[in-house]
């Protein structure tokens, strides 16, 4: 159709950023923790069965992500959140 592809990205990457205040990167990732969140509160599976599930391989830096992110590690949002919710 004679558009560059590049300019599709840069249209792209633009307007996610004015909707989300995000980076394509960013937005997908938090996507991720949010879905690895929800697998650790609603069927209490394990944290390492929570970051396989959501794409993540290594299990420190989805330690380090989900503390970045949540502002706790995944134990402590696991233990607090069902505690609260029990």
């Amino acid at each position: 159709n004679g558009t560059d592809p590049f300019t599709l990205w840069d249209d792209f990457y633009r307007r996610l950023k004015e909707i989300t205040n995000m980076s394509p990167h960013y937005f997908i990732k938090s996507i991720r923790l949010k879905k690895a969140a929800h697998l650790l509160l609603s069927k209490k599976v394990s944290i390492s069965d929570a970051a396989y599930a959501t794409g993540f391989s290594n299990l420190a830096r989805f330690s380090n992500d989900f503390k970045t992110f949540f502002g706790e590690a995944p134990t402590e949002y696991q233990r607090s959140h069902t505690e609260e919710s029990e």
